[in-house]
């Protein structure tokens, strides 16, 4: 861990940098107005605004034209805001209605356009701001096992991932390394993912049995991602990450970086195939995974009475799953899809084993 004075730094230099992201481009490229006619600036301006807000391709426009210009050089800042209200009118612990949302903020910096270099990478990193009560826990409202809301979280402005992706082998394979988020990348559904329960997002194999917090949302861990793709239809990947990155309670800001060999490290493998997805493949395409992960570190399996409650420390812990998303019809822009997800994992360390879940959209 960082001593107080280390944090208390990181955490200054975090809050500069958020607040820097949210200012408009102009500023930060250095932009001063022009001497030029006043009258002539004018005239470009309003041929080049859009019509009405409808029209803009982002909520905040251009930034003056800045947003443009930095984007060629690589350089984008997305902010975004996403507002829930939920209400349970019978049933569960008790009746209530609440309203939650997320602030993000995003940087990305395509390192080939910044430099030139033809072989850069891409830096990112992003800042979450969870706002407002969730419609989950023993105290609240249902007694969910996962989280009721994908955007839930710890109230506190945080650091989630802050990472550099190079990629090498004309592009056939990349390399990633700094705080990475294992959910943005392994075990997804781009069908499943419309639905805003969080079992949708990460299995709950994963995310309702690991004790020492994975590494995904709001959480990244310090880990290391390599993927290769040496044709167009198949795909390997594997990560390694920290086995205790903190709880959001515990890593309030998340940037308290957390790397010891007592709680073990998290390993994650997964193939895939894709069906349909080459440029001049013609068909509707599909994604099929098939995954393993294992935790090194030391858990409590689960006593039975014959045992008289006694528990008792194992290691490491497993589990397996697979993953299938399929567009079905297609017409011009409609789209019907269908995925279903599984795994496994012991049930003697394990509260869910296994997981099944089915969907269309």
């Amino acid at each position: 861990m960082m001593n107080n004075s280390l944090r208390q730094g990181a955490r200054t230099a975090f809050f500069a940098v958020a607040f820097l992201s949210l200012l408009p481009a102009s500023l930060l490229a250095g932009e001063t107005s022009s001497p030029s006619d006043p009258k002539a600036s004018v005239a470009a301006q309003g041929a080049n605004a859009p019509k009405s807000i409808w029209e803009r391709d982002t909520l905040t426009g251009d930034w003056g034209g800045s947003r443009p210009k930095l984007a060629d050089k690589g350089v984008t800042i997305t902010p975004s805001l996403v507002g829930e209200n939920f209400g349970n009118i019978g049933g569960g612990i008790r009746q209530g209605d609440i309203a939650n949302g997320l602030v993000t903020v995003a940087l990305d910096v395509d390192t080939a356009k910044l430099t030139g270099w033809e072989n850069g990478g891409t830096f990112h990193t992003n800042f979450l701001y969870a706002f407002g009560p969730g419609l989950r826990g023993d105290t609240r409202n249902v007694g969910d096992i996962a989280v009721l809301s994908n955007i839930s979280a710890y109230n506190t402005p945080r650091m989630q991932e802050c990472w550099y992706d190079q990629p090498f082998w004309d592009k056939k394979a990349d390399f990633k390394i700094g705080w990475i988020a294992a959910d943005t990348e392994f075990w997804t559904s781009s069908s499943a993912a419309l639905f805003i329960n969080s079992d949708f997002g990460t299995l709950p194999i994963i995310s309702a049995n690991n004790p020492y917090n994975p590494p995904i949302y709001p959480i990244a861990a310090p880990g290391v991602r390599f993927r290769v793709q040496p044709v167009a239809t198949v795909y390997f990947q594997t990560g390694l990450f920290s086995g205790n990155p903190g709880s959001p309670v515990q890593n309030r800001n998340g940037l308290d970086f957390r790397i010891s060999g007592k709680t073990g490290v998290f390993n994650i493998n997964e193939v895939g195939y894709l069906l349909n997805q080459a440029p001049d493949d013609k068909g509707l395409p599909g994604t099929y995974k098939l995954g393993a992960f294992v935790h090194t570190g030391i858990f409590q399996t689960w006593a039975s009475q014959a045992d008289g409650g006694i528990l008792n420390e194992q290691g490491p812990d497993f589990g397996l799953y697979a993953v299938a998303d399929q567009q079905v019809w297609k017409q011009d822009v409609r789209i019907v899809s269908v995925f279903a997800r599984g795994g496994y994992a012991p049930s003697y360390i394990n509260q869910v084993n296994p997981y099944v879940d089915t969907g269309f959209n």
